[in-house]
């Protein structure tokens, strides 16, 4: 008589619950996840240390993936990923994604969903393609990750959050298109073209922010450029460097506000803005063509230039005739060009006779490298122009006349009063003739 097999009920009794029997339970568990052929839906809980061909993780589902899925992967619901997904994925509705490892081999990530994409610390997450969606929950980088993009391009349009020392790449092009945000909270790198081989750039249309530490931008050896067309702010003790960028920075028709330092060049177009709130400076090059402004409400900002200055652009700054202080352009280096500079007058109607620096250089200068915008103007008695006076543009402050001439005026006005009529004054000046002769 043959013997019942071990872990199956004997006639005539009923399988009770799967506990009864968990040898045969886990034996299923574990070849349903060394290998699936078709596609998985799940929306309740999934490990995965084997192979999955493609994957739906819907709402309310969790799948923890550490091994391989060699298709497509949709998700709604909640994906721990590890390993390599070797197609797209796509994230939608409110699913998250979260890193616990390194993952590689998606063909196209694209983020749509109103959750986040974690890329946890120390952790790398790539693939060929990458969009962030407007609208979308964006992307939020750990510290020492990395967002990397292993073909072309990475398209931003909604927000991406770097954490101190984090990095975006891409071996294309690096776009923060319209409405994108990209955050750099303590250093790190935003390298585009990282295969040195089509020369494509970072395009910032945005806004860029590097909050604090120092930002190392490169495009390759290609040649890639670095354009804004958008807001880029350098906080109060940032670094946004951009040696890597063979160009340096191209601010063509976006804002460039500097508060901590720009290392590298910098090209401001016709268009152009480059501002500061109060300390800015530029280690390099600056070729001005656009508008570089300090103008706020208040005197004493500085923008400094360690490097050459050169351009046909337009300097704006606050001054204050009363107390005779001003915003101030410092080039350590050489100027050349023919910068109009604009001045704000936050006291227009008292003068003094005291000059104003506006704008300094150490290396060689000339005269005509800065002009002011409108030609010299007037405030009572005192008259204010462009002095050139060895590397140092001031403006210069004279008095149009003798102040003793307006201090007796109303004492000689005042003596008409006492000639009551026209015969009486006329009468006078005859006396006088008379005395004369």
């Amino acid at each position: 008589m043959d013997r019942p097999c071990r872990g199956m009920p004997r006639q005539g009794r009923t399988a009770q619950s799967p506990t009864e029997f968990p040898d045969v339970r886990l034996q299923y568990q574990n070849i349903d996840k060394r290998h699936q052929s078709g596609t998985v839906t799940n929306a309740g809980t999934f490990t995965n240390a084997g192979t999955v061909a493609s994957l739906s993780n819907n709402t309310g589902g969790t799948f923890s993936n550490t091994g391989s899925v060699t298709g497509n992967v949709t998700n709604t619901g909640m994906l721990n990923a590890a390993g390599t997904i070797s197609g797209s994925l796509a994230n939608s509705s409110a699913g998250t994604v979260r890193t616990t490892g390194n993952v590689s081999g998606i063909t196209t990530l694209t983020q749509a969903s109103s959750g986040l994409i974690t890329v946890a610390a120390g952790h790398t997450l790539s693939a060929a393609t990458i969009t962030v969606n407007a609208g979308s929950g964006g992307i939020s980088v750990g510290a020492g990750s990395t967002l990397a993009g292993t073909g072309n391009t990475l398209n931003n349009n909604a927000t991406i959050n770097v954490a101190a020392g984090g990095t975006l790449t891409d071996a294309g092009a690096i776009n923060n298109n319209a409405g994108g945000v990209i955050t750099f909270a303590n250093g790190g790198s935003l390298a585009s073209d990282n295969n040195n081989a089509g020369g494509e750039g970072i395009s910032n249309i945005g806004t860029l922010n590097i909050n604090g530490g120092s930002v190392f931008a490169n495009a390759g050896t290609a040649g890639g450029p670095f354009v804004n067309t958008g807001s880029v702010t350098i906080a109060t003790g940032a670094k946004l460097d951009v040696t890597g960028v063979a160009s340096g920075l191209s601010n063509t028709t976006g804002t460039l506000t500097i508060n901590g330092t720009l290392v590298g060049g910098l090209i401001n177009s016709v268009g152009g803005t480059v501002t500061t709130a109060r300390t800015g400076n530029i280690t390099g090059a600056v070729a001005n063509n656009g508008n570089i402004t300090m103008r706020n409400g208040v005197t004493g900002d500085t923008i400094a230039v360690t490097g050459n200055f050169s351009g046909t652009g337009s300097l704006t700054i606050d001054i204050n005739t009363q107390t005779a202080t001003a915003d101030t352009l410092t080039i350590t280096g050489n100027s050349s060009g023919s910068t109009a500079i604009t001045v704000n007058n936050l006291t227009p109607t008292v003068g003094a006779a005291t000059n104003i620096t506006l704008a300094t250089v150490s290396g060689t200068s000339s005269a005509s490298d800065f002009k002011l915008a409108g030609g010299k103007f007037t405030i009572g008695m005192y008259e204010y122009d462009l002095s050139y006076q060895s590397g140092s543009f001031i403006l210069a402050s004279r008095i149009l006349v003798d102040p003793k001439i307006y201090q007796g005026t109303p004492g000689l006005l005042n003596t008409f009063n006492y000639m009551q009529t026209l015969e009486q004054r006329v009468d006078g000046r005859a006396a006088l003739a008379g005395q004369a002769g």
